[in-house]
């Protein structure tokens, strides 16, 4: 994929036109220079695709965010630049149907004054979708698609959350032009390795509440990832009967929704962790531990939880081998600042916890023997 590098985005941070209301001559012409060459080289890039669908995919996140939400007049500038650029016609268009709105709307404005007629693809007809649902806060949704122009299919799939959103886009991705069965299949098989069984439903369905859950997102004020936007532009701008512009600029100047499930996830861990504490601290009393003892395994339970939801992630009583070795010889040693007492005592400390969720049945016996030894 062809993206303007990072460097690009933060020179438009840095430039003074960055943070004007109002840019200047002298504001444009420091664009130019700055950022011009690496656009246009990504420019270049995205030319030289020969998949139109893959085009758009590429396009739709080939400028920076920065970029989108400043000054309307950076970005007109940045839309002169692609359209100077050997093969801009055809960037513009794939930024016409992959862009957010702000930037689609002035992609095709320059389009109208070309002359030439790049390539363009059409509508979106759902042909078979799938549901995968495991149980969890999130299900999938993939749809295969016929698309005017394509010659092979297009495949689109959307992960949509439930719990903090309501049922709002998460992330998603829409793939180029397919000439065979080889991703959808991959794709299924690796779901059924992940023990979830796709479940096939009607594909127009499937469309409509894909649509429905754009329109949560919007409504919520949580947006997909930048992948997920970009493949619900496309969709939504080629399948669905309804104006979509105004669903996709609410989503694009909102907030990432995995950014806000991540939060909450972490907050929850957080609690998990000094709910650790908590319940080893009344083990090692009820064992018959008293005093500084149970204070020092008590701590190791918590500094234990902290590793797991802050640094590794996920359930904090979820240990393996592994992960007993990085917090004592790596994290321990990188990230907390231990006395000589206290460098003596958490070895035996965090092997007394370990032997505590094998006692509670938070992992099994053996294993929890094991890992109490190794550390």
């Amino acid at each position: 994929m062809a993206h303007l590098p990072l460097d690009a985005d933060a020179a438009i941070r840095r430039g003074c036109y960055g943070r004007a209301v109002t840019v200047t001559p002298a504001e444009r012409r420091s664009f130019r220079e700055d950022v011009g060459p690496l656009l246009q080289a990504a420019v270049r890039a995205l030319a030289a695709v020969d998949d139109p669908a893959e085009l758009e995919v590429d396009a739709g996140g080939v400028l920076p965010r920065a970029l989108v939400d400043g000054p309307v007049e950076l970005l007109e500038e940045a839309l002169e630049l692609v359209a100077e650029t050997p093969g801009g016609g055809e960037v513009l268009a794939a930024l016409s149907a992959s862009a957010p709105p702000m930037v689609a709307l002035r992609a095709r404005e320059g389009l109208a004054e070309l002359e030439a007629e790049p390539r363009a693809l059409g509508a979106l007809t759902p042909i078979e979708a799938w549901e995968l649902d495991a149980g969890e806060p999130v299900t999938a949704l993939t749809v295969l698609c016929r698309r005017e122009g394509l010659a092979g299919h297009q495949l689109f799939s959307f992960v949509i959350e439930a719990p903090l959103s309501g049922g709002a886009i998460k992330d998603g991705f829409a793939s180029g032009e397919l000439r065979d069965d080889r991703l959808l299949e991959g794709l299924l098989r690796q779901a059924r390795r992940d023990g979830v069984e796709p479940e096939s439903v009607d594909p127009a369905e499937a469309a409509a509440r894909v649509v429905a859950a754009a329109r949560r997102g919007a409504e919520a004020g949580y947006a997909p990832t930048p992948g997920g936007l970009v493949a619900a532009s496309i969709f939504l701008r080629n399948v669905s009967a309804e104006d979509p512009e105004p669903l996709l600029q609410a989503l694009a100047l909102s907030p990432l929704l995995a950014d806000a499930v991540e939060e909450l996830e972490e907050e929850a861990r957080g609690r998990q962790a000094e709910e650790l504490a908590v319940v080893v601290e009344r083990w090692a009393r009820d064992q018959g531990r008293e005093g500084e003892e149970v204070e020092q395994i008590a701590w190791a339970a918590q500094l234990m939880g902290d590793f797991r939801a802050h640094y590794v992630g996920g359930d904090v009583y979820a240990w393996r081998r592994d992960d007993v070795d990085e917090l004592l010889l790596d994290w321990v040693p990188r990230k907390v600042s231990l006395s000589e007492p206290e460098i003596e005592t958490l070895p035996g400390s965090v092997s007394e916890v370990l032997r505590f969720l094998g006692a509670a049945g938070r992992l099994p016996e053996p294993l929890a023997r094991s890992l109490s030894r190794r550390a």
